[in-house]
């Protein structure tokens, strides 16, 4: 897994256009990051990044 995620800006000359840091233990399980508020909390930012481009 990763400690941090970099998300691009659209278009043909997309360039980094948000990183965000990933505040989570190494070693994840999914079933246990369902319920977990920090994985919600990234996972809504990424969301929002994409729903605002």
């Amino acid at each position: 897994m990763t400690d941090r995620i970099v998300m691009m800006a659209k278009g043909p000359s997309a360039r980094i256009g948000e990183i965000l840091n990933v505040p989570l233990a190494g070693l994840r399980r999914r079933i246990e990051l369902a319920s977990d508020r920090t994985y919600l909390n990234c996972r809504e930012a990424v969301r929002f990044v994409e729903a605002a481009e």
